[in-house]
This record gives C-alpha cells, sequence and structure tokens, in this order.
C-alpha cells in the first residue's frame, strides 16, 4: 500500500510539474487579448469624453471673459445728454463707439481678427498723442456686430454675437485652420453708461 501511494504522489508531482497544456495556454492567451482590448477601448472613450469635456470649458470661459469685458468697456461710454444722437460707427470688420469716458476723441473699438474678438482702447493724451490698449478674447469661430435697439430708448448698446470654433481633423495636417461649429451661437448685448437724450432719432442708423 504504501508502495502504491508513493507512486500516485509521484504520478501527481510529474503531472504538476509539467505546467500548462497547449490549450490551457492559447486559451489564457485569449482571454488576455480581450481584456487588453477592453481595456484600450475603455481608455480611448475616456480620453475623447475628457478632450471634449475640455474643449467645452474652454469655449465657455472664453466666452464668459469676452462677455465681462464687453460690460466692462461699454460702460465706460458716455454720451453727452445734449448730443440727440450716439457717436456709433460701424462696417464689416467691427464697431467704433465714440465718448469714451465721455470724451468725443477716446473711441472703444471692438472687431474680429485671427479667431480673436479684439477689444482696444483709443485715448488721447494732453500731448494729442494716441494711446491704444488691446486685448484679444476668444478663440471664436466668427462674430457678427450690431446696435441694440429699443423702442422707447432708440440705440442703448451694441450686440456682439461669437460662434464656438472647432479644431480639423489630425488627419488635415498641421497647417489646418480653426472652423466654426455650426450650433451654439451666444449672442452678448451690453448697455452704454450714459444715452444721449434724443438717442431715438439716432441717424447713424
Amino acid at each position: 500500500m504504501s508502495l502504491r501511494r508513493t507512486v500516485r504522489q509521484s504520478g501527481a508531482r510529474a503531472a504538476s510539474d509539467r505546467g500548462f497544456t497547449l490549450i490551457e495556454a492559447i486559451t489564457m492567451i485569449a482571454v488576455i487579448s480581450v481584456l487588453g482590448v477592453v481595456l484600450w477601448s475603455g481608455a480611448t472613450l475616456a480620453m475623447r469624453a475628457l478632450s471634449a469635456m475640455d474643449s467645452h470649458l474652454d469655449g465657455t470661459g472664453a466666452f464668459l471673459l469676452a462677455e465681462h469685458a464687453l460690460r466692462e468697456e461699454c460702460g465706460q461710454i458716455r454720451f453727452p445728454y445734449w448730443l440727440g444722437q450716439s457717436g456709433i460707427e460701424q462696417n464689416e470688420s467691427g464697431i467704433t463707439v465714440h465718448y469714451l469716458g465721455g470724451r468725443r476723441e477716446d473711441t472703444l473699438v471692438i472687431g474680429f481678427e485671427d479667431n480673436r474678438l479684439w477689444i482696444a482702447e483709443h485715448r488721447r493724451t494732453t500731448d494729442g498723442e494716441e494711446e491704444v490698449s488691446r486685448l484679444p478674447y476668444g478663440p471664436f469661430g466668427g462674430a457678427e456686430f450690431s446696435t441694440a435697439r429699443a423702442e422707447n430708448r432708440g440705440v442703448y448698446g451694441i450686440t456682439v454675437t461669437l460662434r464656438p470654433f472647432k479644431k480639423q481633423d489630425a488627419q488635415d495636417g498641421p497647417e489646418s485652420t480653426d472652423r466654426a461649429d455650426a450650433g451654439g451661437e451666444l449672442a452678448i448685448t451690453v448697455e452704454f453708461g450714459a444715452l444721449p437724450l434724443g438717442s431715438h432719432t439716432d441717424e447713424n442708423d
């Protein structure tokens, strides 16, 4: 009996020493491969979601910064009450508003260039020289400018409509430019700090 037990134990020990069979090894490799594909797909989806979230947050931050700057700058526009009309000049590239800080020679210039909303203060010094303070906001996919008008107030401010941007696919190459997104436009309407009494008869618009 002891001899049989010894033979059986040595046989079991020899079988265990041989390790995995070929089928067991192939099955294990297949399982590991499937798990790797699943983990890779999950990581890719997570990275795409994080990228989309970062892009959305960046776009929202750019809109908020631009809105804050527009409200602060337009709040400094003070038309004299006797003027009878507001001093606004508008063209395809942007909009210019006189009486920045209540002075006719000082102007606020708002335009769009290189995917940025540019807000500039043009002020005359006591020596007659012009000082320009110009800051960019964005990037954005585009911008449109118009005057803000109400029936009982006339022209009381400006409206800036900004479009978000989306980068071209990576296969377009390093020279690809940003393109405007089809949706998600944001119209920002800001009021001037003071209006002339006769602004409802403004003939500049």
